[in-house]
This record gives structure tokens, sequence and C-alpha cells, in this order.
């Protein structure tokens, strides 16, 4: 039974495989630093500060390391979600990986030069499985997300991938500094709007399995996260963080095993996609079927039109293959999925379109 579910499950993820294959997955291997934090909090501001800062600058080319706000003017559901699975109470905790290091004031210093040792062995040893990225903003505040997991052991047990939108520089209040305090590396969002994401893989898990994966983030998602400066997203001012976790079933609780990062690029492709002179949907508000039409004057290679819902998550394949010059008509069918706003993407090797749609 679970050899058939995971056969379907690689099925479904593998449909992007014609552009994820492009995808280098380093094979790195590189824990998680987390602070938990609050904006209200004084030692956040203080001691917290001053670590944080320091762990920044001795790890964030072999680490994710990421501010989680479980509370106060910055929180949200993932940053709980994620410090709370790691367990403590209270602010500021910092972690390596799934492990509370017991930071107080009076071992700051030592808590640093422990970290960072334990980076470096994590960095040492061979890692289990890594996700390559690229993510990629486009002219509408959309960020295009692409992965591919690829296992350097054989693994068991379930295997989820979260994909997390950090915003790594930003202004604002914080106890013990002031309404000027410079935010670094704070996480947002998760593109799946699931804390630890999407499970992609488990049972006995063969050496050089991939899995591919594609995500959107709409500026919505990026908005009801709180950020307000969205051209940031042009200026090198996110970057795209995943993590891949293995469920503990003895205790319900998500294990770090690898994470990878990489800032938010533009995407210079858009304007490429000039060739296409129509891409629209009608009519707009879908019932029970309508119709996407595409013309484009040049051909266009390894296409693919896909739907999303409004938080990003894939909800199925429309067409994939090469399209002629001329007019295409699509149908788009409304099979029992919710009433609300839904993406149809057209994405090749040279851009993408969006056009925006509602099922009713």
């Amino acid at each position: 039974m679970k050899k058939g579910l995971f056969l379907l499950l690689t099925f479904s993820l593998f449909t992007f495989h014609a552009f994820a294959q492009e995808i280098e997955v380093p094979q790195t291997n590189q824990p998680l630093i987390t602070k938990r934090t609050a904006s209200w909090c004084g030692n956040c501001g203080s001691w917290g500060w001053a670590l944080f800062e320091g762990l920044l600058q001795d790890n964030n080319s072999n680490a994710l390391v990421i501010a989680a706000h479980h509370s106060g003017n910055y929180q949200n559901d993932i940053a709980s979600s994620i410090t709370n699975n790691f367990g403590g109470f209270g602010q500021p905790i910092f972690y390596h990986n799934n492990q509370n290091q017991g930071a107080t004031n009076g071992n700051a210093s030592a808590t640093r030069t422990d970290i960072k040792g334990k980076v470096e062995n994590f960095n040492a040893a061979s890692p289990v499985a890594q996700t390559g990225i690229r993510a990629e903003v486009d002219d509408t505040y959309t960020i295009h997300v692409e992965t591919n997991t690829r296992f350097f052991q054989e693994a068991e047990g379930n295997h989820y991938l979260g994909i997390y939108l950090v915003e790594e520089s930003f202004i604002g209040t914080q106890a013990s500094i002031g309404s000027n305090a410079e935010h670094k590396n704070v996480l947002r969002l998760a593109a799946d709007d699931e804390a630890f994401g999407t499970q992609f893989a488990f049972g006995t898990i063969e050496v050089d399995s991939e899995f591919a994966g594609n995500f959107t983030i709409t500026q919505n998602m990026i908005e009801s996260a709180g950020i307000t400066n969205l051209d940031n997203l042009y200026n090198g001012g996110f970057m795209i963080a995943s993590i891949i976790w293995k469920l503990n079933e003895s205790n319900n609780s998500y294990e770090v095993v690898n994470t990878n990062h990489v800032e938010v690029s533009v995407l210079t492709s858009v304007n490429e996609l000039a060739s296409v002179a129509s891409f629209k949907v009608f009519p707009t508000i879908i019932q029970s079927s309508g119709t996407l039409e595409i013309e484009t004057e040049e051909p266009l290679q390894d296409a693919q039109i896909v739907l999303f819902d409004h938080l990003g998550r894939r909800v199925k394949s429309v067409f994939s293959g090469d399209i002629s010059a001329g007019k295409h008509l699509f149908s788009i069918e409304n099979t029992q999925l919710a009433s609300g706003q839904y993406f149809i993407h057209l994405i090749t090797n040279e851009g993408s379109k969006v056009e925006r749609v509602i099922f009713n």
C-alpha cells in the first residue's frame, strides 16, 4: 500500500520535472537557526538582538538563520507553529535545528561560539537530502518558485517540504530599540500556508530519488503577511527558504533534515512573452466550465498551463506540451473546486503569463 501511494505522489510531483531538472541540487548540509522573538520583548531587542546579529554574521552563508515572531507586531501563525514545535516558553529563545540552546544574557557570547561550532559540524556531514530552488518575481508582485529535492542517502519515514518567504530587512518597532529598528531575516509566510509544508515522500526512499515542486506566492499573500513595501521584491530584499522536515511519529513533531535559501530574483524573461498576443479567460466568472484563449505569434515550447488557488497552491494541470503559433482554446473545468479566486499560469522556459479567474 505504501509503495502504491508513494508512486502516485511521485507522479504528481514530477508534473514540473521538465523545468526542475535544470535546477541544481547542491550537495550541502545547512542547519536551521531560529530566534523565537516578539516586537514587545525587551530582551529580544537587547542581548537577544546582539546575539542574533552575531549569528547572522557567523553563519548566514552556512545555515538558514531566521527570526520567528510568535507574538507582537510581526506575528504569524507559521512562526508560532514552528517555534511551538521546538518547545520552550518565553522569548528570546535560540534553536539550532530542533534544539533549544539555552541562551541567556549571561552566556550569549558562549552560545554564539557554540552554535558556530555546531553549524560547522552539520556542514561537514553528508546530507540525507537537499532542495535546489529557483525563485523569481514577475511584474505583478507574484513570486514563482520551482524546486527539485534529491535524496543523497537512502531514507525512511514521512518527509515534508516547506517553502518560506523571508524578509531580509525592514524598519519597524522593537522594544529596547524603538521605532527605527532594522529587523533582519524575518519569517513571513509559507508558500502553501502550512507550517511544515507538503508531504512529498514517505516509506523507503531510494538514493537519487528526485521530487519536483512548483509554488506561487501571490501579491495578496504577501500583503496579508503585513509586508507593505512590495517594491523591495525587485531590490533583493527577500529570500525563499526551503526546509526539509521529517515527521517524528513517536511525539508528532517535525525534525529539521536540511535547509537551503536563495534570494528572489527578477523574472527578466517576463517581457519575452510579447509574442503572446492574447491570454484571457471567458467568462471571467465560471460556473461549470470556461475557456482559456491563447494567441501566440511564435511557437511556445515545453509550455505548461496550470491552475493555482489564491494561496498559491497548485490545483491541477490544464495542458503540458508545445503550443504552435496561432490561436488556441483550452477548456477550464470547475470540477468540485471551492468558490473563490484562482490564477491560471502559462509557464514556458522564456517566461510566464498570469490571468485571474473566479469560480462560483
